[in-house]
């Protein structure tokens, strides 16, 4: 693929990861904190700190509490006034996401979150898709939300072992990107690309800092590893896929 055909989107817990990944070559980061707890929001000021620092490519994670996809009107308030927030401070893009108590997509949450999201912003629906009960049967309702993209592992483990519906998701979709995500190294990101036909791919590029507690196992890692994003982009450029532009974002 030529480099325009693919987007890489890497998980950043700092700003200094955010810098490191983008300087990389990365289109963009999720800008998240708490990846022990599989990502929350991040602070206003690390969301002013990381948009003075880079001009572009900053989607913000929108998730106020680790567990269950499943929201209190009060949770969501408070998930609106993030959205908000995060826009003012420059957000280029959202990453939200919620189910009902029943396991389908909370539909008047996705709504919700694209009328709060200004049109010039990219939305993303999270991986709470890996856990709702019709996750192909949903790719048509969240591209008719109007959102951007759906970030997925294919309801399983990791995005290998979920590319059979990675493959039928991005076979399905029209408009909307699949971007795989959940184990995705620069190892196997040409198998996976070729087994799915996705264009887009999201993975984590920091390694443990020997001297915190994270090399104990106590959080996650908060070292820059960029050399996983060249190594990833160099290999997806070497796929050869049928043509699908890219959307914006």
């Amino acid at each position: 693929m030529r480099r325009d055909e693919f987007k890489i989107e890497v998980c950043a817990y700092s700003v200094e990861i955010a810098e490191a990944a983008m300087a990389a070559g990365a289109d963009r980061v999720e800008l998240c904190v708490a990846g022990s707890e599989g990502g929350l929001t991040p602070s206003y000021g690390l969301i002013r700190r990381a948009k003075a620092r880079l001009p572009q490519g900053v989607h913000v994670l929108i998730r106020p509490r680790s567990g269950l996809f499943t929201y209190t009107e009060a949770e969501k308030e408070e998930m609106l006034y993030d959205i908000e927030q995060a826009q003012a401070l420059g957000a280029d893009g959202l990453v939200v996401g919620a189910l009902t108590a029943n396991g389908d997509i909370d539909w008047d949450w996705a709504r919700r979150c694209r009328r709060h999201t200004d049109k010039s912003r990219s939305l993303t629906f999270h991986r709470a898709f890996d856990f709702c009960r019709a996750p192909l049967e949903s790719v048509g309702g969240l591209e008719e939300e109007g959102y951007d993209r759906i970030l997925t592992s294919g309801a399983a483990e990791s995005a290998p072992q979920g590319a059979a519906l990675l493959k039928a998701c991005v076979e399905k979709a029209r408009r909307l990107q699949i971007m795989p995500g959940g184990g995705v190294s620069p190892q196997n990101i040409a198998a996976l690309a070729l087994a799915c036909g996705a264009r887009e791919f999201h993975f984590s590029a920091a390694r443990p800092d020997p001297h915190t507690a994270e090399a104990l196992g106590m959080g996650v890692p908060n070292v820059p590893y960029p050399e996983k994003v060249r190594q990833a982009i160099a290999t997806l450029s070497a796929v050869v896929l049928p043509s699908r532009s890219c959307n914006r974002g």
